[in-house]
């Protein structure tokens, strides 16, 4: 079973810039592969699709080179939430997917998390390109269950949702052999 654990972030000034400018980036993918679709359905009738898209993205780096500086696990998660968005449209869950602003894309997500690399420092979260962010952790956590990384900016604050597995607890059967209330 997963369960999300939710933290304060404290970056520095210059890794919360970085954290801003992916934020940009991300934004900006996220419209072009919306347009990208968009205009592929109006010439050739047929949409695109995530796999397509994530093919398309060596190329789209190679373009922009200040792509570069994001992991790639966050660009091919921003096309998973597009394909999401396109699936709940198709399946009457949503609207029609939109152009987003600075105000409606304010998190990335890390889908793959290894403990070594993302929490090799105590008290901090490894991002590349970023380096170790200061988490205010306000209880235990253990680094090998993380799943997945979310970061988001929310109230002027940053804050990381850690998407943890835990083990469910088995409910105890009765066996009968003390018997509780009344007895014939």
């Amino acid at each position: 079973m997963m369960m999300c654990q939710h933290f304060l972030l404290e970056p520095t000034k210059e890794q919360e810039e970085k954290l801003f400018y992916t934020l940009y980036l991300c934004r900006k993918l996220y419209n072009y592969s919306l347009e990208q679709r968009i205009k592929h359905y109006k010439e050739y009738g047929k949409g695109l699709t995530y796999e397509d898209q994530q093919n398309m993205l060596p190329e789209y780096k190679k373009e922009h080179p200040e792509y570069k500086k994001v992991h790639s696990q966050i660009l091919q998660d921003v096309l998973r939430r597009l394909d999401r968005a396109y699936k709940n449209f198709f399946e009457g869950r949503a609207n029609y997917p939109k152009f987003k602003d600075k105000y409606h894309y304010t998190s990335i997500t890390l889908p793959q998390c290894e403990a070594k690399r993302n929490f090799s420092k105590e008290g901090y979260v490894y991002i590349k390109n970023i380096g170790h962010i200061k988490i205010k952790a306000h209880r235990d956590f253990d680094p090998k269950k993380v799943k997945t990384i979310n970061i988001k900016y929310h109230a002027g604050k940053w804050y990381i949702n850690l998407s943890v597995e835990i083990e469910e607890e088995k409910e105890k059967v009765s066996t009968g052999e003390k018997a509780i209330g009344i007895d014939k």
